[in-house]
């Protein structure tokens, strides 16, 4: 198994936690658990913020940072970085993307 696939395998499981799966009212050390579901939407919802120039890619990065340490239950900083890296990665290639478009923008102004 590669080392990606461990980290998701392992990250899958401790992302669940106890009691039963994909309840977002578990609690992991006092805090709300959040469900696999609920990380994807609020990550790609911050994307989708930064994307629309809601927030900052500083804020993006924090925000996912925050949401995927909550959501994972006794994950390793691997399985966490794996995880927060393909976020990372969206927020890059909009940054570039967004740098493209803007010389155009300008012009129409």
């Amino acid at each position: 198994m590669s080392d990606s696939q461990n980290a998701t395998s392992n990250t899958q499981s401790s992302l669940m936690g106890p009691g039963r799966p994909g309840s977002s009212t578990q609690t992991n050390s006092g805090r709300p658990f959040v469900s696999e579901q609920e990380l994807v939407e609020k990550c790609l919802s911050t994307v989708e913020d930064y994307k629309n120039a809601i927030i900052s890619k500083q804020e993006a990065f924090i925000t996912i940072t925050k949401t995927i340490t909550s959501a994972t239950n006794e994950a390793s900083d691997q399985a966490e970085s794996f995880i927060a890296g393909l976020y990372f990665d969206m927020l890059e290639e909009w940054s570039r993307e967004l740098e493209k478009r803007a010389p155009f923008e300008s012009d129409d102004a």
